[in-house]
C-alpha cells in the first residue's frame, strides 16, 4: 500500500514540474505565479493537462483565479534530508 501512494505522489510531482516547466517556458523563467488565463492559454496552446492540483488546491491560490506555482528546490532537500535519516537508522 505504501508503495502505491510514493508511485501516485511521484505520479503528481511529476506533473507539476512539466506544468511548472511549460508556463516558465511560456512566461518567463522568473514566473512565480500564473492566471486561470494563462493556465487555458497553456492548455491551448501546449496541450498541458488541466492541472486540476493547482486550481482545486487552497494552498496554491493567491486571489481569485491568481495561483502561487510550486517550487521544487524545497522538495529536493526534503526528500534528501528523509533518505539521509533513513539511512542513519539502517545503519544503527
Amino acid at each position: 500500500m505504501e508503495f502505491m501512494v510514493d508511485d501516485i505522489m511521484k505520479n503528481i510531482e511529476t506533473k507539476q514540474k512539466e506544468f511548472v516547466s511549460v508556463a516558465k517556458e511560456m512566461f518567463g523563467d522568473t514566473t512565480t505565479q500564473v492566471s486561470r488565463k494563462d493556465v487555458v492559454q497553456m492548455i491551448t496552446t501546449k496541450g498541458v493537462q488541466y492541472p486540476v492540483w493547482l486550481l482545486k488546491s487552497p494552498e496554491y491560490r493567491i486571489g481569485r483565479g491568481q495561483y502561487s506555482l510550486p517550487t521544487f528546490a524545497e522538495t529536493m532537500s526534503e526528500s534528501t534530508d528523509e533518505i539521509q535519516s533513513e539511512i542513519v537508522n539502517d545503519s544503527e
